[in-house]
């Protein structure tokens, strides 16, 4: 309640992402072997650091302790990712998050994040490899529905990236002939 409350104070916020810190990090004390209390801390801190009360280096410490626990869950690297992102350190970033899709390489919402990930770090060659492959996929083409270019698209927007956009609406316009606004764009 004190972190949605706008007459919250910052310390009062402050104060609240700590007391949840303290209490997840009992879990890890309690159940050191599961891999889920490791991934809580982590989530709650980034979410912290984005909010601007921490800073991302705890939660690169607890995710990176979460790996040798379940090494092939991608949710940990997905997590680690956005720690490492958050810290400026695309490089670690993108290279956990491409572990994550390599553990689930069928999720498309995941291959979709990789993309825009590459995107707002200017990685664009390896943001086009990454829109391609899902072309070329035959199981991620089929599940790659109409929400997913138009995230690719707003992410290009947002990074004023506009060389990319009209290859992006000719997949809506291939994927979706009856459309005629993606036509318009």
């Amino acid at each position: 309640q004190v972190l949605g409350n706008a007459d919250s104070s910052p310390t009062e916020k402050r104060e609240a992402i700590n007391l949840a810190i303290a209490e997840l990090e009992k879990g890890v004390a309690e159940e050191p072997t599961h891999v889920r209390h490791y991934l809580y801390v982590g989530s709650i801190v980034n979410r912290a650091t984005i909010s601007g009360y921490l800073t991302a280096d705890k939660a690169v410490d607890y995710l990176t302790r979460a790996i040798p626990l379940s090494p092939t869950r991608p949710q940990v690297y997905f997590e680690l990712c956005q720690s490492y992102l958050l810290k400026k350190d695309f490089e670690a970033g993108l290279n956990n998050f491409e572990k994550g899709v390599a553990l689930s390489p069928t999720v498309i919402d995941s291959q979709v994040d990789l993309a825009v990930a590459y995107i707002v770090t200017d990685h664009l060659d390896q943001a086009k490899a990454a829109i391609n492959k899902i072309q070329e996929d035959e199981i991620l083409r089929r599940r790659f529905d109409e929400s997913h270019p138009l995230r690719i698209i707003q992410a290009l927007e947002n990074t004023k990236h506009y060389e990319l956009i009209p290859e992006i609406y000719q997949i809506l316009i291939k994927k979706y002939p009856e459309k005629p606004d993606y036509y318009a764009q």
